[in-house]
């Protein structure tokens, strides 16, 4: 059975529908408890969203617990072509519990205050899924919530 997202396409319920929508697009969330397995935390890539159609997309991560890694794990944020293209690689242990995330200067220093304005927009168009890199070392545990702020350029753009 199909639902339909707030743009009037019919999708899947198993597609992730924004948390808040407004005028000016939606906000999407993605929690990742790290486990150390494949898509969790293991060296590779996982999945979070894929845009469809054109539209401009700011993310940002929320330390829920403590990520854990005996290896040194590093994460970042991006595309296939750019993987650092939304958050810059950082140690995944120093994205402690209720630290934000983000790329406000290409530095990614986690910190207790963000502002909306100061993080990076990038456009994407149909450019393949926007992937979390876990690189060096596996990350065995901890959990981050990975918010996007996505606003479409064409009326039926979203992320999925």
């Amino acid at each position: 059975m199909l639902q339909t997202d707030i743009n009037g396409v019919a999708r899947p319920p198993s597609v992730l529908f924004p948390l808040a929508t407004s005028d000016k697009g939606a906000v999407y969330l993605k929690e990742i408890t790290f486990d150390g397995t494949a898509g969790k935390g293991a060296i590779g890539t996982i999945s979070l969203w894929t845009p469809v159609g054109a539209g401009t997309v700011r993310i940002f991560v929320i330390g829920e617990v403590l990520p854990v890694s005996a290896g040194a794990g590093h994460i970042s944020i991006g595309t296939s072509d750019d993987v650092a293209l939304f958050c810059p690689d950082i140690l995944a242990t120093d994205l402690t519990v209720n630290k934000v995330w983000q790329d406000q200067t290409g530095g990614g220093t986690p910190a207790f205050k963000v502002s909306y304005k100061n993080i990076l927009e990038k456009t994407v168009v149909n450019n393949g899924p926007i992937i979390l890199t876990v690189a060096t070392g596996a990350i065995t545990a901890g959990k981050i919530k990975i918010y996007a702020m996505f606003s479409p350029i064409e009326n039926v753009a979203s992320l999925s």
